[in-house]
């Protein structure tokens, strides 16, 4: 969002912390002097919280609506070994699915009557390759790719651009579990292949219009055509593997702490 705001839009940020949503608001029009809005609302409830938000956004033109919301695993883990499962894939998939099939509802129908507009959803590379010991998320990240290449194809010639992003690793407090469980460190710091948040962002916004379906950050596209040469079942056995290492240094590192 900052990186939309240098550019002079107008921001409104949906999330379920008021406290937080106001920090980065205040961050925003304090750094690139435009105007914000905030609106909570707790995207892992389900379908209930949708008039609301579309009460909320009633009356504002929205030129570009970007689906960032995400929620994964705390620690890759087999399917059936995940706590509370029914619970937490429950509101995975709200997050992850509903998430941005609901919102793209609400604001996608003004920028067909523009004839412009549009949709930037980040999916991840897990919705490319499926990643087992985070099945439901890898699952839901699919989910969102398809929908927004079959968006993509049925709006294009109305003026509205459907941009898919699936990054490979970023350094982020989602990804942070498995950053850190890979690298035995708690300190995990910005690197070519797993870079910051804001590096992913730039590189993603300057690719709007230009490219629909990418990883949005070079070094990731570089990644992606790497695994693309591979033949499926070395693919599958590698992303086995290291689901299956980090999956076994976090459990170490939870009975050293309890230690």
């Amino acid at each position: 969002m900052p990186k939309l705001a240098k550019r002079g839009v107008n921001i409104v940020l949906i999330s379920r912390s008021e406290a937080k949503l106001q920090e980065v608001a205040n961050e925003i029009e304090k750094e690139s002097k435009v105007q914000t809005r905030i609106i909570v609302a707790d995207f892992s409830k389900g379908v209930e919280l949708y008039d609301s938000i579309r009460d909320q956004l009633a009356g504002l033109e929205i030129g570009t609506l970007v689906n960032n919301v995400g929620m994964n695993y705390p620690s890759p883990n087999y399917f059936l070994d995940v706590a509370d499962r029914g619970e937490i894939f429950m509101k995975m998939i709200n997050v992850n699915v509903t998430a941005v099939t609901m919102m793209t509802s609400i604001v996608m129908p003004a920028m067909v009557e523009r004839k412009k507009g549009a949709v930037i959803n980040i999916s991840s590379a897990a919705g490319l390759h499926p990643i087992p010991l985070i099945t439901v998320y890898s699952a839901c990240k699919a989910y969102m790719t398809f929908f927004s290449r079959c968006i993509q194809s049925e709006y294009e010639s109305k003026g509205i651009i459907c941009q898919c992003v699936m990054p490979y690793l970023v350094v982020t407090n989602m990804s942070m579990p498995f950053l850190v469980a890979t690298k035995r460190s708690k300190i995990v710091k910005p690197s070519l292949f797993e870079p910051s948040p804001t590096t992913c962002a730039k590189a993603a916004l300057d690719s709007v219009g230009v490219s629909d379906f990418t990883n949005g950050y070079w070094a990731h596209n570089v990644q992606d055509a790497v695994m693309g040469m591979l033949p499926e079942g070395i693919v599958k056995m590698m992303l086995m593997g290291a689901a299956e290492k980090t999956r076994k240094a976090n459990l170490e590192n939870m009975s050293k702490k309890k230690e």
